[in-house]
């Protein structure tokens, strides 16, 4: 069965530890710190309150600590014995497989949530509540988990492979944004993206929230083909040139390492190129962006060549395709590489305007050129997938207007080709 040990109402602060008594040491079961009412009439969810699942003839250690307080606390312990409740343990993880899974409500109280455990630390081990999941991959292949919903405040997503248990699952990714709003379509808060995980293996799926309100969503769960190698390649020569070049070189952040800095490697044939080689999953839309040094992160300068951001946030972008691909090196801070100087193709870029941009039933390409020339128009969706043409022989001066009706809200883009030349703007249907 289980225990559950809490000081709910005993009138003091306290923190609370479960630990397993295993000769000639002992094993953490779990934690928990700010829980539950520390009087029946107050405000302050001081007190703690943990359940653990225990086994017959095992024997179990309680205790509490506290830097606020040094009072006598006042608990309680119950033992439940029979099968542990669906969901609210790791040991009885709900199995699931790819689709849309709905959370109920966030109730568990054997929340894991990367074991960061202080009385400072902006964590959620000590805090949360939490739902747990179990996923058993069909083969090799890659994993992503995220929600389109607007999640409760201070939530976080956690994946484990290895065993249950506090100290036994490890943990392999995690996203801890919960509570911020999502934009246009789905743009996850708390996401993992891009899982490498092995046929056969179980995954452990935690969600986690120490918000007073723990109310339910749907989450997604993808399982992909596996994944291809993807090289991103940044020039950093210009920063070199003016002495700006971080003595810790380029860095990236992405969806692919939940936006968080990592180096890149030094081109051995050109100390000023950076690159930097991942596994991401086939046919996915991933957003990332180059750093001068761990924190220094570009901006993007779109008056020069093609569009290449994704969003507002000056996000780069790439659909990655059904190969190995290495990406183009492209100039820090720019969309083009740098070496290119062609005033024609700046030219070209600063000859078209787009509008309106967001659009709902249409959108309108004017233009205006020096001389007549071809042109190609193509929308192009999140996927990748080419949902409109058009073709203007001989473009001089005038508009066209893009028809929209039947697509859904969403991010597109809209590439304007002639000859060598392209303009590249992301469009927003809403």
């Amino acid at each position: 069965g289980y225990l559950a040990v809490g000081s709910c109402e005993g009138g003091v602060d306290s923190r609370l530890w479960i630990f397993r008594q295993d000769d000639p040491s002992i094993t953490l079961l779990g934690v928990n710190d700010d829980q539950c009412l520390v009087e029946p009439a107050s405000v302050d969810f001081w007190a703690s309150y943990r359940e653990v699942p225990v086994t017959a003839g095992e024997t179990y250690l309680i205790a509490f600590d506290d830097i606020w307080e040094t009072s006598t606390v006042e608990w309680n312990l119950s033992f439940i014995a029979g099968a542990l409740p669906a969901g609210n343990f790791c040991q009885s993880a709900i199995l699931i497989e790819a689709g849309t899974i709905s959370i109920d409500t966030l109730d568990g109280n054997a929340a894991v949530a990367n074991r960061q455990i202080g009385s400072f630390i902006p964590n959620l081990t000590g805090y949360a509540n939490a739902e747990w999941y179990r996923f058993t991959a069909p083969a090799d292949g890659t994993l992503e988990v995220y929600s389109c919903e607007n999640l409760p405040p201070r939530s976080g997503l956690y994946v484990y492979d290895n065993t249950c248990g506090f100290d036994q699952l490890n943990l392999i990714a995690f996203g801890e944004n919960g509570g911020l709003s999502n934009p246009i379509g789905c743009d996850p808060t708390s996401a993992v993206r891009n899982i490498a995980v092995e046929a056969g293996v179980t995954y452990y799926i935690e969600w986690a929230s120490k918000a007073s309100d723990r109310s339910g969503f749907d989450f997604i769960l993808e399982f992909g083909a596996p994944a291809v190698e993807v090289t991103f390649a940044v020039d950093m020569s210009i920063l070199a040139s003016e002495g700006e070049l971080s003595g810790q070189g380029a860095w990236i952040a992405g969806d692919f390492n939940n936006f968080e800095t990592d180096p890149m490697e030094a081109d051995p044939n050109n100390e000023n190129v950076f690159t930097f080689t991942v596994p991401l999953m086939k046919n996915d839309t991933v957003l990332y962006r180059f750093f001068n040094g761990p924190v220094e992160e570009e901006e993007l300068d779109l008056t020069v060549g093609e569009d290449c951001s994704f969003d507002a946030f000056g996000d780069r972008f790439v659909v990655v395709g059904e190969v190995d691909t290495v990406l183009a090196t492209l100039c820090f801070g720019l969309c083009i590489p740098c070496q290119t100087t062609s005033t024609a193709a700046i030219a070209f870029d600063q000859a078209i305007n787009i509008f309106p941009n967001p659009a709902n039933t249409h959108t309108t390409i004017q233009y205006q050129f020096d001389q007549s020339t071809a042109m190609h128009i193509q929308l192009v969706n999140a996927l990748g997938q080419t949902i409109r043409t058009q073709a203007v022989e001989l473009a001089f001066r005038g508009q066209i207007d893009i028809p929209l009706q039947g697509l859904a809200s969403g991010w597109y883009q809209l590439r304007i080709r002639s000859g060598d030349r392209v303009k590249t703007e992301v469009l927003v249907i809403e």
